[in-house]
């Protein structure tokens, strides 16, 4: 089959040929039996679309179309603001973490005396904290799986460093107070 042919049947199937163009189509498809055969296929599969009726469609058709279409895209906005809503508690939760985490590495290394019970209180506030917000992302089951996993992973980051930090502080403690040379 020949491109240049197949445009130029395209174009007559369309009435928009030239006679000129027509008289080319004729000789060509007495000689080639493949563009030929193209040829009355298209011509079938015109005459069909010609000889079938013309669709309406219903009244109001577009407008209840459009509407679907704003409802799908308004169902999949509202995750989104939801999602980044939690995740922006999430952050905020995480940053204010750290800055505990910074205040108590500065108060602990001034009393690393006092600093080991201060320290397991913390820990066991967070604790309690982690699982009440826990609980909450649980009544919160429309948030959707991955962002309750960033939630928790933040969460468990957060206890895992107050915990880092009281060892920290710990170990720096006994050093101090077995060496009270060394502070004089």
């Amino acid at each position: 089959m020949h491109t240049d042919y197949t445009m130029l049947m395209s174009v007559a199937l369309d009435n928009e040929a030239t006679p000129d163009e027509l008289q080319r189509l004729r000789e060509h498809l007495r000689t080639c039996n493949a563009c030929a055969d193209v040829w009355e296929r298209w011509q079938a599969v015109d005459r069909r679309l010609d000889a079938a009726p013309l669709a309406v469609p219903e009244f109001a058709f577009t407008d209840r179309v459009m509407a679907r279409i704003e409802a799908q895209s308004a169902k999949r906005r509202q995750p989104r603001w939801l999602s980044s809503g939690v995740l922006a508690i999430c952050l905020i939760g995480t940053l204010l973490g750290l800055a505990v985490i910074g205040a108590l590495a500065y108060w602990g290394s001034q009393n690393p005396g006092q600093a080991s019970g201060v320290l397991f209180a913390a820990l066991k506030a967070v604790g309690s904290v982690t699982w009440i917000l826990l609980g909450m992302l649980r009544l919160m089951g429309g948030v959707g799986a991955p962002t309750l996993a960033a939630g928790v992973g933040l969460l468990a980051t957060l206890t895992c460093l107050l915990g880092m930090l009281w060892l920290w502080v710990v170990g720096r403690a006994h050093i101090r107070i077995a060496d009270p040379v060394s502070t004089l």
